[in-house]
């Protein structure tokens, strides 16, 4: 997942805050296994260098608590990378019925719906987490 793709979830209306039972690993390649957290993109909102990293609950609190105390010119953008899992769950509360199925070796196709075909949304993705995160911005895209 892209920074951008990250925060255009957040801007959608993603929870930012660490997760307990979600088991990080994923998308730092496997390298770190911990539990209770989340992954972050951690940028310079005004250009520079970042990076992304594991933060439980603790460690992200405090991250945030320093950066409101940064000047403007040093702020942060501090912007979740989602699970899989979290991206399903949080789909899931605004529809009936969730599919995700690979169509070609390439891509992916999320849907959702309210239980009637003609009402379901459909998004499209190059894996099963960008699809469900694209599904979620066009279930909560704000107009």
């Amino acid at each position: 997942m892209t920074h951008e793709q990250a925060k255009e979830l957040k801007d959608a209306g993603f929870p930012q805050e660490p997760t307990p039972d979600v088991v990080a690993g994923e998308e730092m390649g496997g390298i770190i296994m911990k539990k209770g957290g989340a992954v972050y993109f951690v940028v310079p909102e005004h250009g520079g260098c970042g990076g992304e990293g594991f933060y439980d609950d603790y460690s992200y609190k405090e991250l945030l608590k320093r950066n409101e105390e940064y000047p403007k010119y040093q702020k942060l953008s501090i912007t979740k990378i989602p699970s899989l899992s979290e991206l399903i769950n949080a789909c899931g509360r605004n529809a009936v019925f969730l599919n995700i199925t690979m169509v070609t070796p390439r891509w992916w196709v999320a849907t959702a719906g309210s239980g009637i075909l003609p009402s379901s949304r459909m998004a499209l993705g190059e894996t099963a987490k960008i699809a469900v995160a694209e599904l979620y911005i066009a279930l909560n895209k704000k107009t």
